[in-house]
Formats: structure tokens, C-alpha cells, sequence
């Protein structure tokens, strides 16, 4: 005995001990239909890629197991369908059930749509279907499984002692070529093909109106230029997409695109960029798209401002949505840009229904958003989308990609975030075209973008033009894990050394440009990142070669009244260097440590303080041989205070108490700003592993040994990333790709993402022997050989 339920909104699997959770696997939801297939083994041979008495479950294609049987039997006879007797007021549907030593059935014909069989008198004693050659027992009218090729049907029956038999019927199924893509693994995307319910790579380029695929009303002039068309790119990145040109300052063009199953909750998603068009002249450009019912009654809108005034000076590619008095700007874009778009609606919410707009930058940045908006007037549901020029505000083009709606069975919320797969096929202009991807169905009506989903898939289309039916051969392909690791390696694996942990390490940020998260003053200098100086790898660089301009870095953090920073700082010649924490005003509230041009280190309150005023620790010597360049770790502990005096702080350098109770230059309410300064001429300055003790994933300490970089690459646009050592739950990854370094020996690392939309991702489990060890771990020599 084996099964499969769903019970207290979970999947479960009835195997050896109970009933257990289906691990990996979402919890159903209602209203949505589950291709499920069981595959099982009773005998021990005859079914190959089981052990006897195992099965397992394919859920939407994705197989879950192997599982031992509940109860071994030697063979399975009934099939058991309930509701159970616990859970009353619910109801499930089933349909097209397919078993695979049916004669006429083969796994899988069950994925999609066939031809239905109807014949007459359908409701004899007994009849059966003969196809092929091959028969089975049916029970009335039937669907046959749509396969290319020619085929044959007969129908027999006995009813009250009398036979009945048709005459035999002969059709075909034209075969049809998938030309793209193919049997293989796939390790990157199609560029500049983005999935989409439309995506225009069906329609030809200058398809106007309402012969686009998406656009089933249209009005305007083509000779007038009032077009809604598509076009050939690239366009900056995107290869078809849809374009409303309005060049005239009496006229407009309009299209409207109706849902052929209308919403009442749903999100749909779309590229969009904006063009101001024209060299000259002060013309406003907006054009406007509406979401509305099908008697025009609006529910929200927006408008796209290409260009306000000169076409140089004007602002552009701004959006704004209708308030029910004004347009209120939300996302204030750039010229020439893709942004992605993402709309929530749900018609039953509030008194009206509400909206919440995200608009995106191409790596997943948000530039502008509203939530929870009233709809301008209430709808039971959203039946299309209206696109509009403006009659006086002409010349501006904008451009549309990749329509996505949630209701599609072959969408998922976020698939247009990236590129996909361009699926191409011949014949591809049939009057009606079915993709089967998977387990989900869609009409497509050309060329289609397929989503870029890491695993197997499996590919068939079925149409019918002519008068006749078509069908492709089902196509595998796979891609790739999304996310991969680079290092370490495979096997044994010898850290290259020199990583510290931080707040800020600066490993991932390129050579030769500014570091990541800080501003970069330096009108008196260099700044940049480079590969690493004397032991550390990857670090900050400040060179003044100039007396004059600024030569600094900065960082802006929250209001903090209290907490500790640890970072390494190393200079290079005797000069003045300052590392300055402050509120935002420079000269007051601020804590100042100098280390000196005298090669002593001061702070400042007012005026300059030498720290240790016996000069047991003066950093100049440092600098010189035998040290050569040493690399500093500071640590300063703080606490703000405007009551009882200014605030304190203490500090350490190398792990030595240097000196507390130091006081602030002022009143020093909190602090929200730290800055690596050269004020004055020829200064060199190495920094490192800066740490923040209000950072979540930095603790006190963490800098002072070095860390594991890892090394990995994602082929989607992921929002978070986690590692995981020995199965442990995930930890998230910060700090430029650095951890914590695992101790010397076996280990195994996993790297997980996460995109905008909540989807999950995994990288493969990486083992590896890790060849690093400090002087706290134990090595154990076990034997020493002579050879002579």
C-alpha cells in the first residue's frame, strides 16, 4: 500500500511508518489543478529505476522519493479515492486518470489536451475502442491522445445480446519541428529574449495594431505616424517589444488589450522604457496606460512623462499615478532605460478595490513604488488594459516588453525578471497553437520566450490550421542550477589567505573603482580598490598626490547612541591620517583619531591630545624596518551622552587597551557617519575589514582572523544569497563572499538565493577538504620516516 493526501494545507505520502510531509514541495492552493503520477514497483524485475516494493511522485513534473511501500504486497488492484471523514465542507476534482499498461495509454498522454471521440449509440453494455491496433474497454465518449502521425479508430459494442460495430475512421496529425531549443544542458539564456504571456516575438517588425498578438483594439494612422507596432531590436537590451509612436499635435493613437478570463485579483508584469524623441522644441511627451473595465471605467492608471519642456534640460522618463484629482509622481526614472514593473490588484479589497505599483531597475533595485491605492471607481473585475498617446503632448515614444500575468498557467510571478529561452518551431503561423511546458498549457500564437528554470523540462506543441491538426514530438532540455559555485573547489582546496571579515572587506568589489557602499571624495588624489598590500587581500587605497582638493571616504549609517568598530588601517609614509565619527556636522560632536605625522597617534576634543603620553606606542615605528608597513587593527568602543557630559569612548589597537573615558569634540547626541581622511599632502593609506557592531552579520571580533572567500554565479537576478556549512540552516552572505573560515579538514558547503518574488533557489552541496589552519588548531603527526 502506498498513497498520496493533502491534509491541513500540506502534501503527504503514505509510505513505511505513516503518513510524512512531502519535503520541498509548496503548500497546495485552491482552485489550481496538479498533474500527479505515481510510479511503483511490486516484482523484482520488469520496471527499471525502482527497487521492489518502492514508489515515488511526480508532482507538476518534479519527482519527489524514492519511498518504501507502507505495506508490501505483491501486486496493486484498486485504486482508493476519498475525501476522508474529519475534515467535512470541501470538495476535490478529478480528471483524466491514466494507467500505464492501458493499451491505448502511454505515460505522460494525460499533460495535455487530445481529440474528443464521440460516436453514436454511446451508452451500449460493453464497448471498445480499437486505435492503432491496439483496444481498450471505454465507457461512452472518449479523448484520444493527440500523437503526429496517421492514425486509425474503430468502435465496438454488445447491448441486450446484439453487436454494433463502426466503421473504421483514419485522420492524421501533421508533425511539426522544434527548431530551438534542443536536447542539451543549458548554461546561460537567450540575451535579450524576456518570458512573458506576450512577448512579441510572434509578430514580424511594423506589425501595427490589432495585428499585434497582445492588441485587439487599436485606433490611429500609420502614414500619420499614430502607431502601436512592434519592432525589431536590440534596444538596448531587449530584442522585440511593443512601441507607441505619436508624432502629430492633433491626433493620438489608442489599443486596448482585453484578458481573455478577466481578474478579480491577480498581478501582472511588464518592461517598460521611455524615449523623449526629437531634437528641439519645448513639447511636453506623456503617454498614459489604463487598467480598466470593458465599459472603459477606469480602476488606475498611469502616466509616462518621456519629456517635460527642452529636450535637453527637460526631466524625463517619470511616472505618475491618478490620485482622483491629480497626477502624483512615484518613480522619477532615466532617459533611454529599462524598468521593470510589477502591479498587484485586488478588485474586493477595500471599499473600491486596491493597487500597489513597483517599478524596478534592471538589477532588481527599487526605484519608486505606491501600496495599497484605491481604485478610482469599484469593478468586480479587471477586464483589459488600455494604452494611449496624448493629443497635445506628441513626439514621445514608449516602449513595452514582456507582458506577464499571474493567471497564466505557464507564468510565474517574476519569470520576466530575466532573460529566458527562445523557443522556435515551423510551421509557426497555424490558426490556433498550444504549448505544453511541463504540466501547464498555454496558447501561444508564434515564437515564444520560455521561462529560465534550473532542472528538466519537456516541450510539445500542438495546433490546428488548415483544417488539419499539427503536433511536434515532446522535446527535453534541462538548465543548469541557477546558482554555481566557483570556489572552493571541488576535492582539496588551499585558501589563498589574506580575506578578513567585515561590515565592509571589499572582496567583491572590482580592482580600479570605488569601493562598494561609500562615498569616494577625491579631488586630491586616487581612491580605489585594489588586489592587496602586505597580507591582506583586497582593500581600499588612498594616495594624495596633491595639497589641495579632498581626499576621503565615507559611510552612513543609522543613528547609533552606543556601539563598537573594529577596522585595519596600514600607512605608508609618515603624514597626518584621520578617522573621524560624527552626526553629520564635521566640526562639532565628532570623534577625531589622528595617527600623526610625528608618528604618534592623538585624538581631538577641542584640541589635540597625544594617546600615551609616554610614547610607548608611536606607530612611526611601525613603518620602518623590521615592521615594514604594518597593518593596525582599531577597535573603538562609544557611547553618546548629552546630559552627564559629551559621550566617551575607548580604544584598542592590536588588541592592546590603548586608553579610555576619551571625550567627544561637543555634544554628541548619537552618531551616523565615519570617514578615512588624508588632510594633507603626499599621504598613503591602505584600509580593511571594516566591522559594525550593529550589523546583524558581523560580531565583535570577526575581523581579527581571516575568512573563506567563496566564489559563486547566479543566472537569475537574486535578492538574497546564504551559505550553509554541514547542512546547518542558512547563514546570509555578506561582506563581499566572505565567511567565517571553516576549520582544517572535510566540509561541505551549499549556496542559497532568493529572488524579489520569494522563489528559492540551491546551489549543488560542494564538498571539500579545507587545507587552512591558525595556530589554534591541532595538527597530530603520527609518523616521521627516514630515508637514507
Amino acid at each position: 500500500m502506498f498513497g498520496v493526501r493533502i491534509i491541513d494545507n500540506n502534501w503527504k505520502v503514505g509510505r513505511v511508518g505513516g503518513w510524512f510531509d512531502i519535503a520541498g514541495i509548496a503548500a497546495p492552493q485552491n482552485n489550481v489543478w496538479y498533474h500527479i503520477r505515481i510510479d511503483f514497483k511490486c516484482s523484482i524485475g520488469g520496471y527499471d529505476g525502482l527497487d521492489q516494493y518502492d514508489f515515488n511522485v511526480h508532482i507538476n513534473g518534479v519527482e519527489y522519493g524514492d519511498y518504501d511501500f507502507l505495506g508490501n504486497q505483491d501486486a496493486i488492484g484498486v485504486v482508493y479515492m476519498t475525501t476522508g471523514a474529519v475534515f467535512p465542507n470541501y470538495k476535490f476534482y478529478i480528471d483524466a486518470v491514466g494507467y500505464s499498461w492501458n493499451d491505448v495509454y502511454e505515460v505522460g498522454n494525460n499533460k495535455h489536451e487530445g481529440l474528443l471521440l464521440t460516436f453514436d449509440p454511446n451508452d451500449l453494455d460493453y464497448m471498445l475502442l480499437g486505435y492503432d491496433g491496439q483496444h481498450t474497454e471505454i465507457y461512452g465518449d472518449f479523448v484520444l491522445p493527440l500523437d503526429g502521425g496517421e492514425h486509425s479508430i474503430t468502435v465496438a459494442g454488445e447491448h441486450d445480446g446484439d453487436l454494433y460495430q463502426s466503421g473504421s475512421l483514419s485522420y492524421s496529425i501533421i508533425n511539426m519541428l522544434i527548431n530551438s531549443p534542443t536536447s542539451i544542458e543549458y548554461d546561460e539564456p537567450d540575451p535579450g529574449y524576456y518570458p512573458g504571456t506576450y512577448g512579441f516575438e510572434s509578430d514580424t517588425h511594423n506589425t501595427n495594431g490589432v495585428a499585434v498578438s497582445m492588441i485587439d483594439e487599436w485606433t490611429g494612422n500609420w502614414g500619420s505616424y499614430l502607431r502601436i507596432h512592434t519592432n525589431d531590436g536590440p534596444l538596448y537590451g531587449h530584442n522585440k517589444y511593443l512601441r507607441i509612436s505619436d508624432s502629430q499635435s492633433g491626433g493620438k493613437t489608442t489599443g486596448v488589450h482585453n484578458f481573455d478570463n478577466p481578474q478579480s485579483s491577480g498581478t501582472i508584469e511588464f518592461w517598460l522604457l521611455m524615449s523623449g524623441s526629437g531634437s528641439t522644441g519645448s513639447t511636453n511627451r506623456y503617454n498614459e496606460i489604463h487598467f480598466r473595465k470593458s465599459d472603459n471605467t477606469i480602476a488606475f492608471r498611469a502616466q509616462l512623462k518621456m519629456l517635460e519642456g527642452g529636450h535637453v534640460s527637460g526631466d524625463r522618463a517619470d511616472v505618475a499615478y491618478y490620485d482622483g484629482n491629480s497626477w502624483v509622481g512615484f518613480a522619477d526614472g532615466e532617459d533611454l532605460t529599462w524598468y521593470h514593473n510589477r502591479i498587484d490588484f485586488d478588485c474586493t479589497s477595500g471599499t473600491k478595490g486596491k493597487y500597489s505599483w513597483y517599478i524596478y531597475e534592471a538589477d532588481g533595485t527599487l526605484l519608486g513604488s505606491i501600496i495599497d491605492i484605491d481604485f478610482e471607481y469599484a469593478m468586480i473585475t479587471l477586464d483589459e488594459i488600455y494604452f494611449t498617446s496624448t493629443t497635445s503632448h506628441y513626439r514621445g515614444n514608449s516602449f513595452w516588453d514582456a507582458f506577464g500575468f499571474s493567471w497564466n498557467d505557464l507564468y510565474r510571478v517574476g519569470d520576466n525578471m530575466d532573460e529566458g529561452l527562445l523557443l522556435t518551431f515551423d510551421p509557426n503561423d497555424l490558426d490556433y497553437m498550444e504549448l505544453l511546458y511541463d504540466s501547464d498549457s498555454t496558447e501561444i500564437f508564434g515564437d515564444f520566450v520560455l521561462p529560465w528554470d534550473e532542472g528538466s523540462h519537456i516541450v510539445q506543441i500542438s495546433a490546428e490550421g488548415n483544417g488539419q491538426l499539427y503536433q511536434t514530438s515532446p522535446l527535453s532540455y534541462s538548465i543548469e542550477k541557477i546558482i554555481t559555485i566557483e570556489s572552493p573547489l571541488e576535492g582539496n582546496y588551499f585558501p589563498t589567505g589574506g580575506h578578513y571579515y567585515g561590515s565592509y572587506s571589499f572582496e567583491s568589489d572590482t580592482n580600479g573603482e570605488d569601493p562598494s557602499g561609500w562615498l569616494v571624495k577625491e579631488t586630491g588624489g586616487e581612491i580605489s580598490v585594489i588586489s592587496g598590500f602586505n597580507g591582506h587581500s583586497k582593500i581600499v587605497q588612498m594616495f594624495r598626490t596633491t595639497s589641495t582638493g579632498t581626499m576621503k571616504i565615507s559611510n552612513f549609517f543609522s543613528d547609533r547612541e552606543y556601539g563598537t568598530l573594529e577596522f585595519y588601517v596600514a600607512p605608508y609614509i609618515l603624514e597626518n591620517y584621520d578617522i573621524i565619527l560624527s552626526h553629520g556636522n564635521p566640526d562639532t560632536g565628532t570623534l577625531v583619531l589622528r595617527f600623526d605625522q610625528d608618528g604618534t597617534i592623538k585624538y581631538f576634543d577641542g584640541s589635540w591630545h597625544q594617546i600615551d603620553e609616554n610614547d610607548n606606542f608611536q606607530y612611526s615605528k611601525y613603518i620602518k624596518s623590521p615592521y615594514y608597513y604594518h597593518w593596525f587593527h582599531v577597535k573603538i568602543d562609544f557611547t553618546c551622552d548629552t546630559i552627564i557630559q559629551d559621550g566617551w569612548w575607548d580604544l584598542e589597537i592590536d588588541g592592546k587597551s590603548i586608553g579610555t573615558g576619551y571625550e567627544f569634540n561637543g555634544a554628541t547626541p548619537h552618531l551616523s557617519q565615519i570617514d578615512f581622511d588624508i588632510p594633507d599632502d603626499n599621504g598613503l593609506l591602505f584600509v580593511d575589514a571594516i566591522g559594525f557592531s550593529w550589523d546583524s552579520q558581523y560580531s565583535e571580533g570577526n575581523n581579527l582572523e581571516e575568512g573563506l572567500y567563496i566564489e559563486f554565479t547566479s543566472s537569475k537576478s537574486l535578492t538574497w544569497y546564504g551559505y550553509s556549512i554541514e547542512n546547518a540552516p542558512p547563514i546570509t552572505i555578506t561582506s563581499g563572499n566572505l565567511i567565517t573560515m571553516p576549520a582544517y579538514g572535510e566540509h561541505t558547503i551549499q549556496i542559497f538565493g532568493e529572488d524579489s518574488y520569494g522563489n528559492e533557489y540551491t546551489s549543488e552541496v560542494r564538498s571539500f577538504f579545507n587545507y587552512y589552519f591558525d595556530e589554534s588548531d591541532e595538527v597530530t603527526i603520527n609518523r616521521i620516516f627516514f630515508q637514507r
